[in-house]
This record gives C-alpha cells, sequence and structure tokens, in this order.
C-alpha cells in the first residue's frame, strides 16, 4: 500500500461506470486514502458495459474515448446493467464469446474498452470492478 501511495500522491483519477460511480460516494474517499489531488467523474447511471443496441452511444465500452488526457489511475466499475438492463425486460447483453470483437456483446464490449484504455491511457494504473447483482456483491 505504501507503493500504491507514494506513486499516486498529488495524481489524478478518472472513474468511470455506471450509476455506483455516477452517485459519487466513494469517489472522495479513496483520492483521501490515495493522496489523489482531483478526480474526475465519468459515471452515468443505467448504462452498460456493452451496447444496448446499434444506437446506445452511452456504453461504458465507448466512453472511455470522451476523457480527458493523463490520467495517473483509472477505475472502471460496470456490469450489473449488462446482467439485465431495465431489470431483465429486454434479456439483458448477449455474453458473446472470447473472440467477439463487437461493442453488442459483454466479451467484446470489454475488449474494445479494456484493450481502448489501456492504448489511450499507456502510463496510466487501472482497476476493475464487475460485479453480480444477482448475488449482491463485487469484485476485481
Amino acid at each position: 500500500m505504501e507503493y500504491i501511495h507514494s506513486y499516486l500522491k498529488g495524481g489524478s483519477w478518472f472513474t468511470l461506470g455506471d450509476s455506483i460511480t455516477e452517485r459519487g460516494w466513494y469517489q472522495p474517499i479513496v483520492a483521501e486514502n490515495l493522496g489523489l489531488a482531483h478526480w474526475t467523474n465519468y459515471g452515468i447511471g443505467g448504462t452498460c458495459i456493452a451496447q444496448k443496441n446499434e444506437h446506445d452511444n452511452s456504453a461504458i465500452c465507448l466512453r472511455y474515448k470522451t476523457m480527458g488526457e493523463d490520467p495517473d489511475l483509472i477505475t472502471i466499475w460496470g456490469g450489473g446493467n449488462d446482467f439485465g438492463f431495465n431489470f431483465g425486460s429486454e434479456g439483458g447483453t448477449e455474453i458473446g464469446d472470447r473472440n467477439d470483437k463487437t461493442s453488442l456483446t459483454f466479451y467484446g464490449a470489454m475488449d474494445l474498452l479494456l484493450t481502448g484504455v489501456i492504448k489511450k491511457y499507456p502510463l496510466a494504473r487501472v482497476g476493475f470492478c464487475c460485479y453480480d447483482t444477482r448475488f449482491n456483491c463485487a469484485w476485481s
């Protein structure tokens, strides 16, 4: 923890995600504990990692492209809405397979998101939290 704290002290943090991120409840606590100078919230409630359909421009796998420049830390928190957006009435996001490169499946959107974030921000530390709403738990 000491290394992480010294590396990030005075740095900047981008948070990208759904309503958990949009609420802004965890960012002040984490920023204070890590000594971060500032953080920027890119959370939008109700959004999925994958596109809900081909007209959905709010998907997390697309929104990283609109974030600012040169963060020291990026965290991405999402996935719960992919399980069953609109509480499952639309069936949720198709899981796809590991070879997908489309933003319309969970696997494909994850590939596009993580590949894109690492390419756009090669010097940033990246953390990811994905949760399953069925079990009311989180892991990273």
